[in-house]
């Protein structure tokens, strides 16, 4: 009988031991072992390339934005020093590059309207920031061989990448010159001067503006030329002085809806005069422009769903009456700074309603969003502009599920539920695994309900086997819900291979049956066992010292630890009771760890050896 125990146990252990030692345990990885990144120096080259695309294509804000997002890119310690660098002289860039692009631009329309000083003035400031422009490049080209070196780019391919930024200020000194070269030639003319009254001081919307105003050169006034007058930056008719160089007009206004306007004269020499005189206009005036403004009626939710209209009715009126055949738009709902807005536009009805259906970006994330109102201006009706701010949230699902109570392990379970939103079916939902394998990857069917098959693993141990999957509904609108199953697994192969069976093993080879050629040596062999109980071979290492801690556990509880007993049933069965159950449960642990997966670590043993020391002094104590 005994050699028949003995044979089931050796049988089970050659079972079960290459289960427990093909586990797959996570294991945390040290960063100091882990392999280095060989391609972060491609991506740093393809990332700076669509930061310089950005530069050379006038995008400076998006450049910007880029850079701003450097922050976020993982860069080995000995990289950063260099990309920071290299980082702020493409930033410099992109201001510099930014501010000089703005400067020629203004200096070239005021050269066009006559504008000589203004003109002078830009020039000179984008020339200056030309020179600081220059500079900046010269160091980012310097530093290219640092960052090339440190990230493996070919330093051929990063100056490739240079190479735009060079000849954008290629053509931004040349334009610069030009325009210098123009202003060079007017200051060798003959000035003129010209001088601007206006009548009004405020007038209505789109009404008549008078002016009046002399035009004068180096030897007297200028008789019959055209003086332009501009309102803001657009031309509304000229007027041609008499004989004693004044001139005087009435003239039309746009729709200007600010409520202050600039009104100038130019006077830009044509013909003949362009070889003698040379441009020049009159110091500003300003008038104040009124407009009636329109009353909106707005009904705005306070909240919405990404993917899903969000509807904003109301009216638009003046004075109590009606507005209608009025633009009116909403706006809102950017992904990022570069992207553009999300826009909806409809027209007023003739009693001044209307209706707005405005879908935010499926991908957009949960917060606060502002939104804005905007109408169309009309004669002497203005434009209006309002702003809202609607919450973007999302619904969660109600899910339910169920299980057996009671699982044998290696042998399939089925779970059910059903999912639900605001009480309707959730249908075409995936549900997937998070944690344990193995997986499952089903979807939710047209009333909401789901089902799968799990299998707890074969080295699942008995109590307690919790499985989490989640809800993952197609909706963007609708956030992902977990769901957990805690199923009782029963492990045969777990309740036949205890702790305690280190103790039988060396039982079985003590009592195997010698070899034919050792039968003669019987009588004296059992004669000296009769003598002497037999010398067991004492344990060591890792179960030695459980042994021991588990000798403290029932001195302390009276609980003993039995053969048919695994080592996570022994803990159960003393759990906190007794002090020092903490540093009986690492012990624990640590032999566990030992048994399933393979051997643990090379300092487990000293570990568990000064729990021990541990508990024995918290016990005596």
């Amino acid at each position: 009988m005994k050699r028949l125990l003995a044979l089931a146990i050796v049988a089970m252990v050659l079972v079960s031991a290459p289960v427990a030692l093909a586990i797959q345990f996570p294991r945390q990885v040290d960063p100091a072992t882990a392999p280095a990144d060989p391609v972060y120096g491609q991506g740093l080259y393809l990332f700076y390339g669509s930061v310089v695309a950005a530069l050379s294509g006038g995008n400076f804000t998006g450049a910007s934005h880029l850079l701003q997002l450097a922050q976020f890119i993982h860069i080995p310690a000995d990289v950063l020093s260099a990309v920071d660098t290299f980082d702020g002289l493409i930033n410099s860039t992109a201001d510099q590059f930014a501010l000089i692009h703005a400067q020629l631009d203004n200096a070239s329309a005021y050269l066009g309207t006559g504008r000589v000083g203004p003109a002078r003035d830009n020039l000179t400031s984008a020339i200056a920031n030309l020179r600081s422009a220059n500079q900046t490049l010269t160091q980012l080209v310097a530093a290219e061989p640092s960052l090339a070196s440190l990230t493996g780019i070919p330093p051929s391919l990063l100056l490739q990448k240079l190479h735009p930024l060079e000849t954008q200020y290629a053509e931004y000194s040349a334009l610069a010159s030009r325009l210098l070269t123009v202003l060079t030639g007017l200051t060798r003319l003959a000035p003129t001067s010209v001088t601007l009254s206006v009548a009004q001081a405020s007038i209505p919307v789109g009404s008549n503006v008078t002016v009046s105003g002399y035009l004068a050169g180096p030897s007297g006034p200028l008789a019959h030329r055209a003086v332009t007058i501009y309102f803001g930056d657009a031309a509304i008719g000229d007027a041609n002085t008499t004989a004693s160089g004044a001139y005087s007009a009435e003239l039309r206004t746009p729709f200007y809806y600010d409520e202050n306007a600039t009104i100038f004269a130019s006077y830009v020499p044509s013909g003949g005069d362009s070889l003698v005189y040379a441009p020049s206009t009159s110091a500003p005036a300003e008038v104040r422009v009124t407009f009636a403004t329109p009353v909106a009626s707005l009904s705005v939710p306070g909240s919405a769903y990404a993917g899903q209209p969000m509807v904003v009715n109301g009216t638009l009126e003046l004075g109590g009456r009606p507005l209608g055949g009025y633009t009116v738009s909403l706006s809102g709902f950017s992904p990022s700074s570069l992207a553009p807005p999300e826009v909806a536009t409809a027209t007023t009805s003739p009693d001044g309603s209307f209706s707005l259906s405005l879908v935010p970006p499926s991908g957009l994330g949960a917060g606060s969003y502002p939104i804005t109102f905007s109408t169309s201006s009309n004669g002497s009706v203005g434009p209006l502009s309002l702003t809202h701010h609607v919450s973007l949230v999302k619904e969660s699902p109600t899910v339910a599920s169920s299980a057996p109570a009671f699982a044998i392990a290696g042998l399939p379970v089925t779970v059910s539920g059903s999912a639900s939103v605001n009480g309707s079916a959730l249908a075409g939902a995936q549900v997937l695994n998070t944690t344990p394998t193995p997986g499952v990857d089903t979807s939710t069917s047209p009333s909401g309900t789901f089902t799968f098959t799990v299998t707890p693993p074969l080295t699942t141990p008995n109590g307690a086997w919790d499985y989490r999957v989640g809800v993952y509904p197609s909706q963007s609108w609708i956030t992902s819900a977990p769901v957990s199953v805690s199923i009782f697994v029963i492990n045969p192969l777990v309740l036949v291979f205890p702790a305690s069976s280190l103790g039988l093993l060396l039982l079985v080879v003590r009592r195997r049956r010698p070899p034919p050629q050792a039968q003669a040596m019987a009588p004296l062999q059992r004669a000296e066992t009769d003598a002497a109980p037999p010398a067991r071979a004492p344990l060591t290492g890792l179960p030695a010292v459980y042994y021991s801690a588990a000798g403290l556990a029932e001195k302390a509880t009276g609980v003993p630890l039995r053969p048919q007993m695994t080592v996570r049933e022994y803990l159960a069965a003393v759990r906190g009771a007794f002090r020092g159950f903490e540093r009986f449960a690492t012990i624990s642990s640590l032999l566990e760890t030992s048994l399933y997966a393979g051997g643990g670590g090379p300092g487990d043993e000293a570990r568990a050896r000064g729990e021990l020391e541990a508990m024995r002094r918290e016990l005596e104590g």
